[in-house]
């Protein structure tokens, strides 16, 4: 099937399915020997894995062959989730990974720095994390916090009790060594998931973050003095935005003044939507949020379903950045994929589905693998363990 927004000129077209047990979240790496896309797999019992696709361009044309392998690290992996690039700067050739999840034999998590040769195999593996029993983690970022020259590590942890949760906002300082150990320092109760690093009070002494609290169901910002690791200033953006999930800063209405994109992670359609605030120029101020999506309905069975999941402002054309990005959606417990198509109109979109698939799809991969000016984008069917790729296309003009 291609699906065609009357209301775009892209199309976006299937190039196929590749089936890969358990795979969940994907991200598109640039190593040395080029472009590849990385794949997590959950598995509630034993050992978790990692897959990539070596050169995901050659793969397109036909991806249902593509020549997906298995990435062994020095360590087990629990629950991995995100695998994004680590800087040259600290370690050449190396993938981070934020490892485990809430469910039991599961939550003992970890921030691994996984070392890859040029024959994509593992030279050294190595959990810059001690453990915190009970706690996990999802996200981290690269970022010199103190100035001292050196791309620290900022992460988040979560711990889900019967009765209690637990969250908190994890400072990883650099040794400027590769056998050193990254100091840990506890920055802040209350990050848990995700979060973005953005400047935001235009002070170069504070570490500007803003935090989707997923169990505290709240968005929040926060101002941290970089030579004292301490809060200074924090803000309540929304408490009303039910389980906070993922965010990104975009500027969604294309007025030039960047916004910030949020989704929920709710167990009903009557709460689960899409977000955008408008940043104000006082930030302790109201953030006018408008609802770009809404009715995310999980479908059938399973513990815990919510929807919807992550989501991705991209621009089709990769361009054409002064425009309003489309979103890709991934439906999580909705267990369907989703494209939102911008409107004419400030913040107005329309909304389709890309595919249901039946299972539960995790984080999606969005790049320009061939280098054609136009996105591609990969996702996951977690429960029937399949591995999606698409493309968007221009269409006729309108």
């Amino acid at each position: 099937m291609v699906l065609t927004s009357a209301l775009s000129n892209f199309t976006v077209t299937p190039l196929g399915k590749h089936d890969l047990t358990g795979a969940a979240q994907l991200n598109v790496v640039q190593l040395a020997t080029g472009k590849t896309l990385f794949v997590t797999q959950f598995s509630a019992f034993g050992s978790s894995g990692l897959s990539y696709l070596a050169k995901p361009e050659k793969a397109l044309a036909a991806f249902d062959s593509a020549d997906f392998e298995s990435l062994v690290p020095t360590v087990d992996l629990l629950w991995p989730n995100s695998a994004i690039k680590v800087p040259e700067a600290i370690l050449p050739n190396a993938i981070l990974v934020a490892d485990g999840f809430l469910v039991p034999q599961k939550d003992d998590g970890g921030i691994y720095l996984i070392q890859i040769d040029a024959e994509l195999k593992v030279k050294n593996s190595v959990c810059l994390t001690k453990v915190k029993s009970g706690f996990f983690y999802h996200y981290a970022e690269f970022v010199d916090v103190d100035g001292d020259g050196l791309l620290d590590i900022v992460t988040a942890r979560a711990e889900k009790g019967i009765f209690e949760s637990g969250a908190e906002l994890l400072w990883l300082k650099n040794p400027g060594t590769v056998s050193g150990a990254w100091t840990e320092t506890v920055v802040t109760a209350g990050p848990d998931v995700m979060f973005r690093i953005h400047e935001l009070d235009g002070n170069p002494k504070t570490l500007d973050i803003v935090a989707a609290q997923f169990f505290s169901s709240e968005l929040k910002a926060y101002f941290i003095d970089r030579s004292s690791s301490q809060v200074v200033q924090s803000i309540t953006i929304d408490e009303n935005v039910g389980a906070a999930y993922d965010l990104h800063f975009v500027d969604v209405n294309a007025d030039g003044k960047l916004d910030l994109l949020v989704s929920n992670h709710e167990g009903s359609a009557d709460s689960s939507a899409i977000y955008a605030y408008e940043i104000p120029s006082d930030l302790s101020k109201s953030w006018t949020r408008h609802t770009i999506a809404s009715g995310f309905s999980c479908d059938g069975s399973g513990f815990n379903q919510a929807a919807p999941g992550f989501i991705y402002p991209v621009h089709p054309r990769t361009s054409q950045t002064n425009e309003k990005p489309h979103i890709l959606v991934a439906g999580d417990g909705a267990k369907a994929a989703y494209l939102l198509t911008p409107l004419a109109d400030g913040f107005s979109y329309t909304q389709e589905t890309i595919i249901s698939t039946g299972g539960t799809i995790g984080a999606m991969a969005v790049d320009d693998i061939d280098g054609d000016g136009l996105a591609e984008f990969f996702f996951g069917d977690y429960d029937n363990g399949v591995v999606y790729a698409y493309r968007f296309s221009e269409s006729a003009s309108l």
